[in-house]
């Protein structure tokens, strides 16, 4: 909790130091990561729907232009995609 109230009181470039900071540290580590499980059942049923021709791809430009909860019909497959993931709303 006490590192949430510091960042809160950061300005926005020290919020962005600090991340780099802490991704120079994790680039520069020997220690390997394990990804869970999810991840790769995740990737095998992405892989899946593009072999079988039922993946569905936004462009660029349309996420540009629309925040991802106005997007007819694809929040639902937006959704789908990103579990267990980050939530959309939260990006």
């Amino acid at each position: 909790m006490g590192v949430v109230l510091q960042i809160d009181r950061m300005s926005k470039i020290e919020r962005l130091q600090a991340i780099d900071e802490l991704w120079n540290s994790l680039v520069s580590s020997n220690e390997e990561l394990q990804s869970p499980s999810w991840h790769n059942d995740i990737v095998l049923k992405r892989v899946a729907s593009i072999k079988t021709g039922t993946a569905k791809f936004i462009s660029i430009d349309d996420i540009k232009k629309n925040s991802f909860g106005d997007l007819k019909g694809t929040a639902k497959e937006l959704s789908d995609l990103t579990k267990p993931m980050y939530q959309l709303s939260n990006i």
